[in-house]
């Protein structure tokens, strides 16, 4: 059989050479049917992928690039991630334009900078990974005077009579970010913002606050307390390509609880970015409220886009804090158990300071138990994960140790950028392509 896969994937690198003599739709439809071919293999029997997967190096990312089918975005295939944060916010726009049919997930649980005062003055979930997200997908704050507006801060150390003064600009449309806004999107903003301060508390402290969060917020309070319309007519003013949505709406705090005995009640104090970092490995991860440990449950449309979709990826990120906090919510394990969608894990490439002592094959375990949890003992490591993609900086060793393991391919591809600790957006995003 190994033969006959080997001489499949020759004619697979030699329809590759199509770039040559063939452009059109056919020979690339043709091109990618091939490689899809050897990569699905790949994955399903990874005991080969040592000997054979690695001789497809040569069918390289600037290939594949030119060689999908369909190459239109909008028929392009249905990837969902589960990640917010800022780790995929480089990648977004580029993957764009590869598929407008990407799905990012992000939690409503983080309680740091504006999302956190905001979240104590209206007790509402946080909003600042879909604000951030958005602006991502529209190619970032200088993309258009819209972006700019959302992604527009109030001074971090102004007095408290200079943040009125820019305040009352804001609200009366005269600051700069509103000004240069066509009247239609000005109005959308200034309906919303307007709506935002009126509800908040005389004491609400504004500083570094962003007019995105506001303008959501907004949204969100005008509409009965449900984020869908708010985000569905800011992607459509945006132009985005792409969809972002909450894996929950429950107003709940992130908490682990660590090796040495001590509990972390809040996403800020886990991250290492506005307190220290932790001390110990994390043991157990779950949502809390004042009181204790409490469920979220999963978005009824979220699920309907687990379901739909042909790659679920777990991306870099923030591992706990990013990635597993969004898997909590119940009824995601189970999801992504049942959808047929290749899952795949793509491990941050720098220091991450939630993952002390964690080796990758501690990760991909975590990652596992987290879904187990939720799936039920009938879910196996199929159901839940089927392969690991990491950069070659990753040893092969590494990746032995996963196929063994767990069982799934572990496949090394070139996707940092040199020295840095950032995925390349090409190629990270050309990766994803070649799963479907």
């Amino acid at each position: 059989m190994f033969q006959t896969v080997s001489k499949f994937c020759q004619l697979a690198q030699s329809l590759a050479q199509v770039k040559t003599w063939d452009t059109g739709p056919e020979a690339r439809c043709r091109s990618w049917f091939s490689y899809q071919f050897c990569f699905s293999f790949g994955v399903v029997c990874p005991g080969f992928v040592g000997s054979f997967m690695n001789t497809l190096t040569e069918l390289t990312l600037d290939v594949q690039s030119n060689l999908m089918c369909p190459p239109d975005p909008a028929q392009g295939p249905r990837i969902v991630f589960f990640s917010g944060g800022t780790a995929l916010n480089d990648i977004a726009p580029v993957l764009a334009g590869m598929t407008e049919n990407a799905t990012y997930l992000v939690t409503p649980f983080d309680n740091g900078g504006s999302s956190q005062k905001l979240r104590k003055a209206l007790s509402m979930p946080a909003v600042g990974d879909l604000r951030s997200r958005l602006v991502a997908l529209a190619g970032g704050a200088a993309s258009s005077p819209l972006a700019a507006a959302l992604a527009y801060r109030l001074p971090k150390g102004a007095s408290r009579l200079e943040l009125q003064r820019d305040l009352v600009e804001l609200y009366t449309g005269r600051h700069p970010v509103m000004s240069a806004l066509g009247v239609e999107h000005r109005g959308f903003l200034l309906t919303h913002l307007r709506h935002t301060v009126n509800a908040l508390p005389k004491w609400f402290d504004y500083r570094h606050a962003s007019i995105g969060n506001l303008v959501i917020t907004g949204g969100y309070l005008l509409h009965g307390r449900q984020f869908d319309p708010v985000v569905t007519e800011l992607s459509k003013r945006l132009g985005i390509r792409g969809q972002v949505a909450l894996s929950a709406v429950d107003t709940l705090q992130l908490a682990v609880d660590l090796s040495d005995g001590s509990q972390v009640v809040g996403q800020d104090r886990l991250t290492g970015k506005e307190h220290p970092p932790i001390a110990a490995s994390v043991s157990r991860i779950y949502l809390h409220d004042t009181i204790g440990p409490r469920e979220a449950h999963l978005m009824d449309a979220t699920r309907a886009h687990i379901a739909a979709a042909d790659v679920i990826c777990y991306p870099p990120g923030s591992f706990y804090s990013s990635v597993l906090a969004n898997l909590l919510p119940k009824g995601t394990g189970q999801a992504i158990a049942n959808s047929s969608a290749k899952k795949i894990y793509c491990p941050s490439l720098g220091h991450d300071p939630e993952c002390i002592g964690l080796s990758l094959g501690d990760q991909v375990l975590a990652l596992l138990d987290i879904l187990r949890a939720d799936a039920g003992p009938e879910a196996t490591v199929a159901d839940l994960l089927s392969a690991v993609i990491v950069d070659l900086r990753v040893s092969e060793q590494d990746c032995a140790e996963i196929e063994s393991e767990f069982g799934v391919a572990c496949l090394r591809r070139r996707l940092g950028r040199d020295a840095s600790d950032r995925y390349d957006a090409t190629r990270f995003s050309q990766v994803l392509m070649t799963l479907v």
